[in-house]
C-alpha cells in the first residue's frame, strides 16, 4: 500500500513538475517568436529597432547572467526528471517479495447436542 501511495505521489509531482515545465517552454516559445518579429519590423519600425538595441545591449552588459540561469535551470529540471523517471521505474518493477505464506483453512467442529 505503501509504494501505491509513493507512485501517486511521484505521479503528482511529475505532473506539476511537467506543467510548469510546459508553461516556461511556451514562454520561452512566445519571446523567441517576439524577437524575429522585431527583427522583421526593424527595418521600418523605429520602435522594433529600438527594443532590439535594448536587447542587444542587456545581452552585452549582464545579459549572460540569464541565458546562464536558464541553462542552469533546464539542466537540473532535466536531472529531476531523469530522477523521477528512475524512481518511478523502481516502484514500478515487479519486487521479488517474500513468498506468501499460505494458512491452512482451520476446519470448524461443531458440537451438536
Amino acid at each position: 500500500m505503501k509504494t501505491v501511495e509513493q507512485l501517486k505521489d511521484a505521479m503528482g509531482d511529475l505532473q506539476r513538475r511537467r506543467s510548469t515545465l510546459q508553461r516556461e517552454m511556451t514562454a520561452f516559445d512566445a519571446l523567441q517568436r517576439e524577437i524575429v518579429s522585431l527583427r522583421q519590423r526593424s527595418q521600418a519600425e523605429g520602435e522594433a529597432r529600438r527594443k532590439l538595441e535594448r536587447l542587444d545591449a542587456l545581452m552585452k552588459n549582464g545579459g549572460q547572467h540569464l541565458i546562464d540561469a536558464l541553462v542552469k535551470q533546464a539542466g537540473q529540471a532535466e536531472r529531476c526528471m531523469q530522477k523521477i523517471g528512475e524512481e518511478l521505474q523502481q516502484l514500478a518493477a515487479p519486487a521479488e517479495a517474500a513468498p506468501r505464506q499460505v494458512r491452512q483453512v482451520a476446519k470448524f467442529r461443531r458440537a451438536f447436542v
